[in-house]
C-alpha cells in the first residue's frame, strides 16, 4: 500500500437490488460507490463518497493509520 485515500461520505441510502444504474458514473467529480446486500437480503445498501484526497501512507497520521488497522509493521 502507497497511499491512504480519503473520502467524504455524500449519501447513503437503502436501494432496490435490481438498481443497477447507480453504478454509472455521473460528471467529472471524482466519486467511489460502494453497494452491499442489507440485513434482508433482499435490497442493497448505497453508500456514496466525495473524493477528498490522498496522503502518502509514510506521511499519514496515527489516526489514520487505526482507521486504516494499519501497523508500521504492515508496511
Amino acid at each position: 500500500m502507497q497511499y491512504i485515500y480519503e473520502y467524504q461520505i455524500e449519501e447513503q441510502k437503502t436501494i432496490e437490488a435490481t438498481a443497477v444504474e447507480v453504478i454509472e458514473d455521473e460528471g467529472t467529480e471524482r466519486m467511489l460507490t460502494l453497494i452491499t446486500c442489507d440485513d434482508s437480503g433482499k435490497a442493497r445498501v448505497l453508500t456514496r463518497g466525495r473524493f477528498v484526497g490522498k496522503t502518502p501512507i509514510q506521511e499519514a497520521t496515527k489516526e489514520m493509520k487505526d482507521a486504516c488497522q494499519l501497523e508500521m509493521s504492515n508496511l
